[in-house]
């Protein structure tokens, strides 16, 4: 029985890892492709109008409609992009990453968020498997706030804890009864806190919820590094 719990352990890490790789895979495809030849439409349907713009005919007309359209297409699509694989992650780091996600976040939710992230270069040392995950449970966490919490004020904190990191999300919204257990978060449908769950996991990391009704719910995740990355 261990055995088999340890293989699917195993297997449920490997699908999550390739489901990562598959995304980022997406997104380069995607703003290597079609994002770049709305790019390239957008410019020469902004050379057309530059130079013709000032004649009233329905052919121009039907050409700023159609800019219009590719413009709203590459916002779109730039969205897409981000969900699939926030380009600041590779770039800037998870710290960036995660500052960009909450404030986007709160512009869309109308909840203020409060955020309090250590400086950027502990956050760029972290293994890039735990970084994209931290990153996951993030969002999945935030998504559950906006959807079912009601709440007001949101505080995302991560604190330098070497040679690891801790995480803090805290909302005041409506708070709910803890299942016991993963089989029960399912039957309640708590579908996200079983992602959170699942993420977590991959990383070997400690996930721990403190919620109740009308309270609130506050999730702590804790990382550290395995024991021979400590040695190396």
């Amino acid at each position: 029985l261990q055995a088999s719990r340890e293989t699917l352990a195993q297997a449920q890490r490997r699908l999550l890892r390739s489901r990562e790789e598959e995304r980022a895979r997406l997104a380069r495809d995607l703003h290597d492709g079609p994002l770049q030849m709305l790019v390239g439409l957008n410019l020469q349907t902004g050379l057309l109008l530059s130079q013709w713009g000032a004649t009233a005919s329905p052919v121009i007309a039907a050409l700023k409609e159609i800019r219009g359209e590719v413009q709203e297409l590459l916002t779109e699509l730039r969205q897409v992009c981000t969900e699939l694989r926030p380009p600041m992650l590779d770039t800037l780091g998870l710290g960036a990453a995660l500052r960009a996600l909450a404030e986007d976040w709160s512009a869309q939710s109308s909840v203020a968020v409060h955020i309090d992230l250590p400086a950027d270069a502990t956050l760029r040392s972290l293994p890039g498997d735990v970084a994209v995950n931290v990153y996951r449970v993030v969002q999945e966490a935030l998504s559950n706030i906006a959807r079912h919490a009601a709440a007001q004020h949101v505080t995302l904190a991560v604190y330098d804890d070497q040679p690891g990191i801790t995480l803090r999300l805290q909302d005041d919204g409506c708070g709910f009864r803890l299942p016991r257990s993963s089989r029960e978060l399912i039957a309640q449908g708590h579908y996200g806190l079983v992602g959170i769950q699942e993420r977590v996991d991959l990383i070997d990391g400690l996930l721990r919820l403190e919620t109740a009704p009308e309270r609130g719910t506050t999730l702590h995740l804790t990382w550290r590094p395995p024991p021979t990355d400590r040695i190396s």
